[in-house]
């Protein structure tokens, strides 16, 4: 009959090899969960990644028609699908007496197909009143960022990292990365 001793010392000895195998493969699955779980979230994040290429971030209106206009501050700034046309200087001016303007930004959802932009429906971006779709009834002078109203498409001349410039109906604009 075997010795207690004995039996008790197998069993500490079994439990021991079991106890470092499960603590071996806990450490092992919780490594390759945990970088499941990174991978996961970066892949998560993926659909808010640039996806214009070149045409992403900040752009600062340099000219008009070849008329410097870098003093007057305007800036579009493209991220996703979306367009901020911004004024640090100007509101926008309407026509209509009744309906002040109060906004220096208007927002619009873009496309970029190709060598073409097309801008469709704005909103004025305002503070207190919330965003204001953007109608012709308004009489909204956007010249100051190069163009007359929305919808409208720009054929795309040239876009690299640092220099972009937009035609429509002739008129060119000229832009710089900020």
């Amino acid at each position: 009959m075997p010795r207690f001793d004995s039996v008790w010392l197998a069993y500490r000895k079994c439990a021991c090899f079991f106890s470092k195998l499960m603590n071996s493969f806990l450490k092992q699955s919780f490594s390759a969960l945990l970088l499941l779980l990174v991978v996961h979230l970066l892949f998560a994040q993926c659909d808010k990644l640039p996806r214009n290429g070149a045409l992403d971030g900040q752009w600062q209106v340099t000219a008009i028609d070849g008329k410097e206009v870098k003093a007057k501050r305007l800036y579009w700034r493209f991220q996703l699908d979306l367009v901020q046309f911004v004024s640090l200087t100007h509101s926008l001016q309407g026509a209509n007496p009744d309906k002040e303007v109060h906004s220096n930004k208007v927002m619009s959802r873009f496309e970029h197909q190709g060598q073409q932009l097309r801008f469709h429906s704005a909103y004025l971006i305002g503070r207190t009143e919330g965003d204001i779709l953007v109608t012709p009834e308004m009489g909204l002078d956007f010249s100051l960022f190069g163009f007359s109203s929305f919808p409208i498409t720009f054929d795309i001349e040239s876009l690299n990292s640092d220099r972009m410039v937009l035609v429509h109906d002739g008129r060119r604009i000229e832009f710089r990365k900020f």
